[in-house]
């Protein structure tokens, strides 16, 4: 099973993959951690492709793989829709998360692995607009992650 987690800026995105993936037994894949990696290449380096291959590689290993990203990224995008268009062998389940504005600035305000971003970014983050919509949205709270969680867990992906 694929699990692609998105949604905008400070949405719980990152604090449900993890869930997913440690209840999935499945490697977690994210746009934050390859842009990093990414960043720290010399200039002209070939990006591309990169995360693709990644998650070619993490899904065969494993048999599951979750991916999170907001996906302000075309090249994230694409390489969903090439996931679907290519029947891919595992299930994927598209989860957009998402909170409400005062729940992200609070969120904003309080991160400690970056300094908050500014609304222009939340509203870019949060306008992205996929060639297929995900399955399910869930509202950033404990209640509907562990309701996910259960859902994923069992297949029952109807009650997400």
């Amino acid at each position: 099973m694929i699990v692609i987690i998105s949604g905008h800026i400070s949405s719980g995105k990152t604090t449900l993959a993890k869930q997913v993936a440690l209840a999935l037994n499945a490697p977690l894949l994210s746009s934050d951690t390859l842009r990093e990696k990414l960043q720290a290449q010399p200039q002209g380096a070939p990006r591309g492709a990169e995360f693709a291959l990644m998650t070619e590689l993490a899904f065969h290993t494993s048999g599951n793989l979750v991916l999170d990203s907001t996906g302000m990224s075309y090249r994230f995008r694409d390489l969903v829709d090439r996931l679907r268009q290519n029947n891919h062998p595992g299930e994927i389940v598209h989860i957009r998360v998402f909170c409400d504005q005062k729940t992200w600035y609070f969120r904003e305000m309080t991160r400690s692995d970056r300094g908050p971003l500014n609304e222009k970014v939340y509203a870019e983050s949060r306008d992205v607009v996929w060639n297929r919509e995900p399955e399910f949205s869930l509202e950033s709270n404990s209640e509907t992650f562990a309701q996910a969680l259960a859902a994923i867990e069992t297949h029952n992906l109807e009650k997400v």
